[in-house]
């Protein structure tokens, strides 16, 4: 027995057993030299087995059988003659698949797949008229035979498949007319939800866009404008309201790091920061010191982090092995974990 004094144990592999008492005995005491064990058990509405008598060589031995890992618990034991009956209780295994789940792994896993993209959308609030054709994808791919994505490379093709049409939602998902046929109150926050989404995926450009997009609806007092397709130019307001939206209610936490390089570089023009680029740093400067001013510095040596490597836009661990005093977002030497 365990700590739980519990007894019993988990078979492995296919359980055989029987409904016919006298078939088991015959069996339990085939060997006169050895004592005779006897597993007596009863099958419930979900504890069952499979009746094979129906295709069995011998169907007078009316055999069931158990799928694997079937739980078996002691819980009282007799001795009968020659032969100890142990009553157990019976536990199947519920999460065993069927034949057809088992060759359709494959499909089911490229169908969640599509069903976590869609459900991250939906929940960001993204509007349903432009992804529209994941949609599609998913209702193609539940209708090929399951086995067609035993193979690779058809598996891979139609990943990437998806992943294409991803990548094409987010590249239009910043284009104003796609929000401007959606007229609800709480649009502006479908896009600053659709931002965070485009950010924790490593789109932080469209995440600028789509912030600059809702900074725009936010700086006018409330007042509804309209969105037409050729306004795209950021003013300092708007990136001010960006910057204490990301630092200030959101503590600077990811994804919006990235997002924040990604509109540092906006400022620049032909490698200079340009006035409104210098506004959107001194406020982001001014917030962090704010955010910092009674909690201990987040730079200090030997604090862990995340560095973002820009290139190939990858988060990595690091942590601080040297600082250089006196800026706020302090110049650093770093070792990967």
């Amino acid at each position: 027995a365990d700590h739980y004094n519990v007894k019993g144990g988990v078979e492995f592999g296919f359980m055989s057993a029987t409904l016919d008492r006298r078939v088991a005995i015959q069996y339990a005491s085939s060997k006169r030299d050895n004592a005779a064990i006897l597993f007596e058990m009863q099958m419930g509405m979900i504890d069952r087995g499979a009746d094979l008598s129906w295709l069995s060589q011998y169907p007078h031995e009316r055999e069931v059988l158990f799928a694997p890992l079937s739980a078996l618990e002691v819980l009282t034991q007799h001795v009968e003659g020659q032969v100890c009956v142990v009553s157990i209780r019976l536990s199947v295994n519920l999460q065993a698949l069927t034949i057809e789940q088992v060759v359709s792994k494959m499909q089911r896993s490229h169908l969640q797949l599509i069903d976590l993209l869609q459900g991250n959308m939906r929940f960001a609030g993204v509007p349903p008229s432009i992804t529209a054709p994941l949609q599609q994808l998913r209702l193609q791919a539940s209708h090929k035979d399951p086995s067609y994505y035993n193979v690779a490379q058809h598996y891979r093709e139609d990943t990437n498949r998806v992943l294409d049409a991803q990548k094409k939602i987010f590249d239009n998902i910043a284009d104003m007319r796609v929000w401007a046929t959606d007229e609800g109150f709480d649009r502006k926050a479908k896009m600053r939800r659709t931002a965070m989404l485009c950010a924790s995926v490593g789109e932080h450009g469209k995440a600028a866009d789509l912030l600059t997009l809702w900074s725009g609806l936010n700086t006018r007092n409330g007042t509804k404008v309209p969105i037409t397709p050729h306004r795209q130019k950021s003013l300092t307001p708007e990136w001010d309201l960006i910057a204490e939206s990301l630092i200030k209610q959101d503590g600077m936490h990811a994804p919006w790091p990235g997002t924040l390089v990604e509109l540092i570089k906006r400022g620049k023009m032909s490698g200079k920061l340009t006035a409104e680029g210098n506004a959107f740093i001194g406020t982001v400067q001014r917030m962090v010191e704010e955010m910092l001013r009674d909690r201990h510095p987040p730079f200090s040596i030997g604090a862990d982090v995340l560095v973002l490597l820009d290139e190939e836009q990858i988060w990595e661990h690091a942590r601080i092995s040297r600082v250089r005093d006196g800026i706020v977002a302090p110049l650093m030497t770093y070792t990967k974990w």
